[in-house]
This record gives structure tokens, C-alpha cells and sequence, in this order.
């Protein structure tokens, strides 16, 4: 009987030690990776080395891992402890998310920074000129000029020849933009566009030097602007009920008037409301207003705009919705001013 209690004795410590030893086991499991992790840091910060990943940290997998930040040089946001500290996992996401972000940006820049992939978008709102500034380059011009005679591009040629006045910073680029301009229709192929080709001078004002302003003051008159547009401006095909040849002549000289004011010389601008004046007093008489008197009221609102919030700001609005115009519109246009005046234009 003393023999048995002996045994069932031993055989109870036997117990008792593996069930203490799997207490031990549970507790290391449990806390000694997060002390391990700890000694580790404090190692690496007495060394003067920054911390690296544990063994712990490659178990936890990418998912929880910190995300490399410039606005933090160490480089390490969490190690795997969102279940004890929530706080860190809007930080780890908005981080995430940034890092997403300037990867896809990288990847749009990278792609759209060559002109030829740049003109194969679609604008909604027009050509943004904070992208084109943005994006292409000056040294670019080259490219630019090569395209805008090429008929594989011939579709993107408006918006090619408005890249190059938003980024040149060459006198001759005129040239190139104004070649586009005077092409025939057998010259241009299946690109023809006459109200792009007219609309591009407003453009032309950015292009520096004397020969873009005395080109825009030349086109002023109706007789400089069908020396301009020689080549087709005489052409019947390109007219319709809504675009007569008076029409188009009003629309190349009403560009040319913005684009004086885009090229913000004050004898230019000066001529330029004249010119208003002008129209103004004989529209409002005749009741009646003509598409060079249309474009004209364009070029002071915009005047009265980059007064106001100036140029650079003004053509960072281009290829956005925007409705900053309008109150000026309303102003210098006699049709808009009395439609305002009686109710019928809502603000």
C-alpha cells in the first residue's frame, strides 16, 4: 500500500511539471515575441543602427507591416500590433493609400510626359494648361513641331499647336504654329479644322517676341485676316447655315484680339478696346451682335479677369469648368446686360 502511494506520488509531480511546463511554453509563446522585438530595438538603437525586421515581424506578413514614408526617415510606422494600439491603423492606411497614389502618378507621368502618348487623351473641358506645363517639356518643341505635320497625327493638330504656344519659349515657334494655320486643305489631309485653326491665335499671344504681336495686330482687320487664311478662307465647303464666311473672318479677328491680351502688352490691349468700343456702340444700335463682337467681349472679360487674379492663376483655369467669365461677360456684352437686367439670367 506504501509502494502504491509512492508511485501515485511521483506520478502526480510527473503531472504537475508538464502542465507547468506547458504554462511556461503558452507564456513565452504569447509575450516573448513583443520582448524579443523590444530587446531588439533597444539593440539596434544603442548601436546607432536603424531597426530591422524581426523574425516575429515576417510572420505577421506584409500586410501589417510599416510602409516607408518620406515624411518619416526611419521608416517604420508599425510592426505588426494594430490588435493593441488601434490608433496606428488609420495612420498605416493613409499612408498606404498616399504611397498608392504617387505610384500611379509616377506611372501617368511617366506615360504622358511624350508628347504622342500626351495627345491621345480626350479633354472635356479644353486643353488643361497646368498638365501641359506640367508635363511636357520645352525640350519637347522638336517633337511638337514634327507632329504638327505629320498626318498620323492630324486630328491632334489644333491641340499640338496649343501645346507649343503653352511651353515655348522660342520666338520661332510662330512659324510652325502659323504654317499650320495657312495649310490648304490638301496640305492638312483629313485634319482639316478652320474654327480650330482660328481659334489657335488666341494662343499665339503667349508666344514671345515682336512678330507674334505685329502678326495678331495684322489680323486685327478683316482684310489682314483673309491674308491669313488665303488658303481656304474662299473655299464654300467648309460653310454652313451656322458658320458663314463673315462668320469665320469675326471668329479669326476676334481670336487675334485675345490673343493680345494674352500677350498682356498694354498698346496692345489699348487697341483692343478701341476696338470694343467700336463694336459695342454699333451692335447695341443695330440691335444685333456679330461673332467678331462676341469674341471681343471674350477678350475684356478676360482682361478684366487676369486683372484680377492674375495671369498665371487665369491660365491655370484652362481645361477646367470653371464659370469665373461670367460675371464680366455679362458686363461688357449688351444682350447679357439687358437679360440680366430683366431677370432672365440666374446667377
Amino acid at each position: 500500500m506504501g509502494q502504491m502511494h509512492g508511485i501515485s506520488g511521483r506520478t502526480f509531480l510527473v503531472f504537475l511539471g508538464i502542465l507547468l511546463a506547458c504554462l511556461l511554453v503558452g507564456f513565452l509563446f504569447t509575450f516573448g515575441s513583443d520582448g524579443f522585438r523590444e530587446q531588439h530595438k533597444e539593440q539596434s538603437a544603442d548601436s546607432g543602427a536603424e531597426p530591422g525586421p524581426t523574425a516575429a515581424d515576417d510572420l505577421e506578413g506584409f500586410g501589417s507591416r510599416g510602409h516607408v514614408d518620406g515624411n518619416n526617415p526611419s521608416g517604420v510606422i508599425s510592426t505588426g500590433q494594430h490588435e493593441r494600439d488601434p490608433m496606428l491603423v488609420p495612420l498605416d492606411n493613409e499612408i498606404y493609400s498616399q504611397s498608392q497614389r504617387d505610384f500611379y502618378k509616377g506611372m501617368y507621368e511617366r506615360k504622358y510626359s511624350d508628347p504622342r502618348e500626351f495627345v491621345k487623351q480626350r479633354w472635356i473641358s479644353g486643353l488643361p494648361y497646368g498638365q501641359v506645363q506640367h508635363l511636357i517639356k520645352v525640350d519637347s518643341l522638336g517633337m511638337l513641331y514634327t507632329m504638327l505635320k505629320e498626318p498620323g497625327y492630324s486630328k491632334q493638330w489644333t491641340m499640338i499647336a496649343a501645346m507649343i504656344c503653352f511651353i515655348s519659349d522660342d520666338p520661332n515657334s510662330l512659324g510652325e504654329v502659323i504654317d499650320y494655320v495657312q495649310r490648304s486643305r490638301e496640305e492638312s489631309f483629313d485634319g482639316f479644322d478652320v474654327v480650330g485653326k482660328s481659334k489657335i491665335l488666341m494662343w499665339v499671344g503667349l508666344i514671345p517676341g515682336a512678330a507674334s504681336d505685329s502678326l495678331l495686330r495684322a489680323t486685327l482687320g478683316e482684310d489682314g485676316a483673309k491674308r491669313l487664311a488665303q488658303a481656304w478662307i474662299e473655299s464654300t465647303e467648309y460653310y454652313s447655315d451656322t458658320l458663314s464666311r463673315e462668320r469665320l473672318i469675326g471668329l479669326i479677328r476676334g481670336s487675334a484680339a485675345v490673343g493680345l491680351v494674352h500677350a498682356q502688352r498694354k498698346d496692345g490691349i489699348a487697341l483692343v478696346e478701341q476696338l470694343y468700343r467700336e463694336e459695342h456702340v454699333r451692335c447695341k444700335k443695330n440691335r444685333h451682335s456679330t461673332e467678331f463682337y462676341h469674341q471681343l467681349v471674350s477678350a475684356m472679360a478676360i482682361r478684366d479677369l487676369i486683372g484680377e487674379i492674375g495671369m498665371s492663376q487665369y491660365l491655370h483655369l484652362q481645361g477646367t469648368q470653371h464659370n469665373r467669365l461670367s460675371p464680366y461677360l455679362r458686363k461688357y456684352s449688351w444682350y447679357l446686360a439687358e437679360m440680366a437686367a430683366k431677370g432672365k439670367i440666374v446667377e
